[in-house]
């Protein structure tokens, strides 16, 4: 996960709308204290180029199946960490 987060760090300075509640080391810390409960799931979006163009941090329940972003009730805010178009 060091390669995540090092390669979110820099990814997430280029969105100007992201929460701190998204930055690799809550969604890191958080999948770890959670490891028993949810399972992660990074989304990563490209275009037909290959390039990165936005990354969600998600986790499945382990007892469910149910999908949730990371960070559950813990984290208000979620969605797509995504570049500008401008």
């Amino acid at each position: 996960m060091g390669n995540l987060s090092d390669s979110g760090a820099s990814f997430l300075k280029q969105d100007r709308k992201f929460s701190l509640l998204q930055e690799p080391a809550f969604v890191i810390s958080w999948y770890r204290q959670h490891e028993a409960l949810f399972e992660p799931i990074v989304c990563l979006g490209y275009d037909f180029s290959g390039e990165l163009l936005g990354v969600m941090a998600l986790a499945r329940c382990r007892e469910d199946g149910a999908i949730t972003h990371a960070g559950d009730f813990h984290a208000e805010y979620s969605g797509w960490v995504a570049l500008s178009d401008d």
